[in-house]
């Protein structure tokens, strides 16, 4: 068993796929661009291992079809679980596969008789069983009423024989994963494609993620190998090896140690931002915080709030949003998409603010921070004094 230091830093390469590394016009997506303005940089997420600690770094694998090792990245925050349904919500894949089975066990063939059945209608009707699913209830050609009700007395019919819900919406696909923050750190000008990995027989021999075909989504990378990686890589990548250089340090870079320090600061002093905002941390129900709260939009598209706070006259909600350098037009929207979805999701009726700290902003965000009543902003510098750091 390998036992590993709390504060070491530890390596990983994630898998991803073309519809992550490549944008609709086939380029870089800006959230992978080490050089984009932080200012314009909304905070992201990726999936990770359960391991992964603020200050590990990640080589980014594409496949196919690139095939390569392409960026150094770095993570800003350690591993946490996605949840964004109720405990025991399956997702579309493990829905599908229940389905699979149930259809698969004999003495359930009546509901595969009526797949067929449905499938037989629509090719009678000129259409596929494909047409069918993607309708949804205000968009069913009125031709196809009769077809759109038989598929949904089967789908109520095959929920209910499975013990689930026939209107509860499914889990998003990244449901239980665990995810981190992270920060691009260098592109590389030469990627590395895996057949040339391949043909490294060190490589072969003592990197199992290269000898499985980057199969999973995310493989730790042994320290030896990964000073070998770095080798290889910078002969080909002026500037890598000075980059990985410094960020090589136990723990994590300046900037993601600053806003961890601040956020682990406010948490334990949110009563030093009274009396402009007498707030505690939110406490759910199934024992979660307001200290990085997930929340979810659907398609994949989900966040972190940095601190969910609860007024303690009123039980109004306040979302803090943290930023140790300047604010741009990125945190405004992402803190009025937060707002909106404490609306929509935990405060029943109650009102809900946004906070926004960080260190000066630019004009685009002046400009619609002063169109918007229900968002405040506090001067880092201020809020700096009031918890007494520098």
């Amino acid at each position: 068993m390998t036992m590993h230091n709390e504060c070491k830093k530890r390596f990983w390469v994630w898998v991803t796929s073309k519809s992550y590394y490549e944008d609709e016009d086939g380029n870089d997506p800006a959230y992978l661009d080490p050089k984009l303005d932080p200012t314009e940089r909304s905070d992201d997420w990726w999936t990770c291992h359960k391991d992964t600690k603020a200050g590990d770094l990640i080589l980014l694998y594409r496949s196919r079809p690139k095939s390569d090792l392409a960026f150094l990245m770095e993570a800003r925050s350690g591993a946490t679980i996605w949840r964004s349904s109720p405990p025991g919500t399956p997702t579309k894949a493990q829905y599908q596969k229940r389905v699979e089975d149930l259809f698969a066990n004999p003495t359930n063939s009546t509901y595969a008789k009526r797949y067929s059945d449905l499938e037989a209608h629509a090719e009678q009707a000129g259409i596929t069983i494909d047409d069918v699913f993607s309708w949804t209830d205000d968009a069913v050609p009125e031709k196809h009423t009769k077809l759109w009700k038989e598929h949904c007395q089967l789908g109520n019919d095959i929920a209910t024989a499975l013990g689930i819900d026939p209107n509860q919406t499914l889990a998003g696909e990244w449901e239980g994963s665990w995810v981190c923050d992270y920060m691009p750190r260098f592109k590389l000008a030469n990627p590395i494609p895996r057949a040339d990995l391949k043909a490294d027989p060190y490589l072969l021999e003592h990197w199992p993620a290269l000898r499985g075909n980057f199969q999973q989504r995310v493989y730790e990378i042994p320290e030896e190998v990964w000073g070998y990686l770095v080798g290889i890589l910078a002969k080909t990548n002026p500037g890598f090896k000075s980059t990985v250089n410094r960020l090589m340090p136990e723990g994590a870079s300046q900037d993601i140690i600053s806003e961890k320090e601040l956020e682990d600061d406010l948490v334990e002093n949110l009563g030093k931002l009274a009396p402009d905002f007498n707030v505690g941390l939110f406490q759910g129900g199934d024992g979660t915080t307001g200290r990085q709260y997930a929340c979810s939009w659907g398609s994949g598209q989900m966040g972190f709030m940095d601190l969910l706070c609860v007024d303690r006259r009123n039980g109004s909600f306040l979302v803090i949003e943290l930023k140790v350098i300047r604010a741009g037009l990125p945190a405004f929207s992402q803190l009025r998409s937060y707002i909106g979805w404490v609306k929509e999701h935990l405060a029943h009726g109650k009102p809900v603010r946004g906070l926004l700290i960080s260190d000066g902003f630019d004009e685009k965000f002046r400009y619609a921070a002063s169109e918007s009543g229900d968002i405040s902003v506090l001067e880092l510098a201020e809020v700096r004094a009031r918890l007494q750091r520098k």
